[in-house]
């Protein structure tokens, strides 16, 4: 009798936790602002991005086209690549104490060989942090 009850205990726990695998995506189709710290494809500081997910190679892989406003004055796009999301919860307060997702950490690449960035998606997907780029850049996008 324990043992079914441990095991009931196990498998619910193992339920709960899969339940809170959910990662946060950047938004699709949605117009950004993004400042920008030394840019490397003439991006346009508090210019319009926008990300158009078309290719989903593999779960936890959004794959696609940037679209973004220039320094020159037009819109230029290229590839892209969201990849292993990693999911950030804090903890809530009591009665329930269940954690709560607040980030996805991802790792972002410009593609075919670009620069890839850590980008921590927040606020529902409106919020995007990319830092510690490789070629030395880093954007805020709200």
């Amino acid at each position: 009798m324990k043992k079914v009850l441990l095991f009931a205990l196990l498998l619910a726990a193992a339920s709960t936790l899969t339940a809170h695998a959910q990662a946060l995506p950047p938004l699709q189709n949605h117009t950004y602002t993004c400042n920008y710290t030394n840019p490397t494809f003439g991006e346009k500081s508090y210019g319009a991005s926008v990300f158009s997910f078309v290719y989903m190679n593999q779960p936890g892989q959004k794959s696609g086209i940037e679209d973004f406003d220039t320094i020159h004055g037009y819109r230029d796009n290229r590839k892209i690549t969201f990849a292993k999301p990693a999911d950030r919860y804090r903890p809530t307060p009591p009665p329930n104490g269940d954690p709560a997702l607040w980030a996805t950490d991802w790792e972002f690449t410009i593609n075919p060989s670009g620069p890839q960035c850590n980008a921590r998606v927040t606020n529902g997907g409106l919020v995007i942090n990319f830092t510690n780029c490789t070629d030395g850049s880093a954007r805020y996008c709200f």
